[in-house]
């Protein structure tokens, strides 16, 4: 009878087993994986290993080129990608933000009448009908939204500049800045 080795605890073993008699491994659900995942030979020490495989668990070498930049990366590096990448696009987006004449709403309590004169004051003219709080105001001057009777969001404040279209454009780019560098800062991407 032919016979083979465990591919488990190396012990000898017949060649038709499904069950290692030594240390109990099923034999099939190896055979089954390794159909699947194809069966080559490194090309290092000539044992055979998955086909998938990056690293030969037999010689411990890599299959595949490993970029030596990534493998150990400087404190540096670190440093620069994970940290001043995301303060410089910060940096960027506040800039934008400024500049463009924007400013931040947070908590900001608009009563019906303020929301009324500053309709008046707009050029729109309102009906009775349309005076309530809205959860929404979106104008040229900017966008908010109410939240528990209090609004949030971003209203031009004409310090710099008086164009909308360059303003919204500079509000769009500078949120971006900083999602992006949220997202650098926190998944370490570049």
């Amino acid at each position: 009878m032919e016979t083979k080795n465990c591919p488990y605890c190396g012990e000898e073993i017949l060649s038709a087993a499904a069950k290692c008699k030594h240390c109990g491994e099923w034999l099939e659900a190896e055979a089954k994986y390794k159909a699947e995942q194809g069966v080559k030979k490194c090309p290092h020490c000539g044992e055979e290993i998955l086909g998938t495989a990056a690293k030969c668990k037999h010689c411990n070498e890599w299959l595949v080129k490993v970029d030596e930049d990534t493998e150990d990366e400087e404190p540096s590096s670190i440093f620069f990608n994970r940290i001043l990448i995301p303060l410089i696009y910060a940096g960027i987006g506040g800039a934008l933000f400024y500049f463009g004449s924007w400013k931040l709403v947070i908590g900001k309590k608009i009563s019906l009448a303020d929301q009324f004169i500053s309709s008046l004051f707009s050029g729109k003219n309102l009906s009775l009908e349309d005076l309530k709080l809205k959860d929404l105001i979106w104008e040229d001057s900017g966008i908010l939204l109410r939240i528990d009777e209090k609004y949030y969001g971003f209203a031009q404040d004409a310090r710099f500049f008086d164009s909308p279209i360059i303003q919204w454009a500079m509000l769009g780019v500078s949120i971006f800045a900083f999602f992006y560098a949220l997202e650098v800062l926190i998944l370490g991407r570049d």
